[in-house]
């Protein structure tokens, strides 16, 4: 399994990124950081390639 971070400001461009993993890879699982609040940082789990 490999375990992609990615910080951000705008979630929608994170949601942008899933919707094309989701093509390529089998996503097991997404987890969000809050900071202060808001989201900043989203790990993403990847089990394998499709």
């Amino acid at each position: 399994m490999t375990r992609m971070t990615i910080k951000y400001d705008n979630f929608e461009e994170v949601e942008t990124i899933i919707c094309i993993l989701q093509d390529k890879v089998e996503i097991k699982k997404i987890s969000k950081e809050y900071e202060k609040g808001k989201h900043k940082k989203v790990y993403i789990d990847v089990v394998k390639s499709i």
